[in-house]
């Protein structure tokens, strides 16, 4: 099963940067963390560390991204 590596999410991070409260992106979204959105985002959440922050990317990523990826990316991706 393929999955994004280290170097992926050290890149993530480093375009989305990290917040640990919550915030208005400039496209009008409520953000939080490495670029977490969705209903549970609200105004004046606040994560307790990057540690947390982290652990909300990856469990994304695995939940929604990474399977979208194997769905329609048929070849190894290295």
């Amino acid at each position: 099963m393929q999955t994004i590596g280290e170097e992926g999410i050290a890149l993530i991070k480093f375009f989305e940067g990290c917040k640990l409260s919550s915030y208005t992106c400039p496209g009008g979204v409520l953000t939080i963390g490495y670029g977490e959105t969705g209903n549970h985002v609200v105004p004046g959440l606040r994560l307790t560390n990057e540690q947390e922050a982290d652990a909300m990317l990856r469990a994304r990523l695995a939940k929604e991204f990474e399977p979208a990826v194997r769905r329609y990316v048929r070849v190894p991706l290295k």
